[in-house]
């Protein structure tokens, strides 16, 4: 491969990216775009390295808890995250219904913390090979102790809950 087409490649790539992002600015133009080439941008994601990977992560479109039947870009995720949350959580299923209904998830909508809905393999493969943006870390929800996102949470109100089971218990096994 001769350097002159690796400049080529560069230069297109970049155009191309200048140019989907001038698109993303009008939300009915990206949204019939993203229909038809959302796919390709998510593979892309996985497969580019550095800036390019960076770049390709922003135009992006997710379901979350918050997006109802729309998409989520990690722009807007992040402008509604909690000022000091350090995650990016997601939780693939088979559709967003069966996420949505995944006993992982139903703790973090109590608590108003959005999560990212992945109801194809691709999505939850772009999110593990972006690893982050914006310096926010993308988490698995159901893989993670979350401790950090229910910091508040009083643990002693939980282990007051077990009390009567565990002295059952105790008779049981005596």
């Amino acid at each position: 491969k001769s350097k002159m087409l690796g400049v080529i490649q560069r230069r297109l790539v970049r155009k191309s990216l200048d140019a989907f992002a001038d698109l993303q600015k009008n939300s009915t133009e990206y949204d019939e775009f993203w229909k038809n080439f959302g796919k390709y941008i998510k593979v892309g994601a996985v497969e580019e390295q550095g800036d390019v990977q960076k770049d390709l992560a922003k135009l992006c479109r997710f379901y979350s808890t918050k997006s109802g039947d729309e998409q989520t870009t990690f722009a807007e995720y992040i402008e509604r995250m909690p000022v000091n949350a350090t995650k990016i959580l997601y939780l693939s299923g088979d559709s967003r219904e069966q996420a949505l209904n995944s006993p992982v998830i139903q703790r973090l909508i109590k608590t108003d913390y959005e999560v990212l809905l992945l109801p194809e393999a691709l999505d939850e493969i772009v999110c593990q090979a972006i690893g982050e943006v914006d310096g926010k870390k993308l988490v698995d929800a159901s893989k993670d102790d979350l401790k950090d996102v229910f910091q508040d949470d009083d643990d002693d109100e939980d282990n007051g809950d077990f009390e009567e089971l565990c002295s059952w218990l105790k008779l049981q096994l005596e």
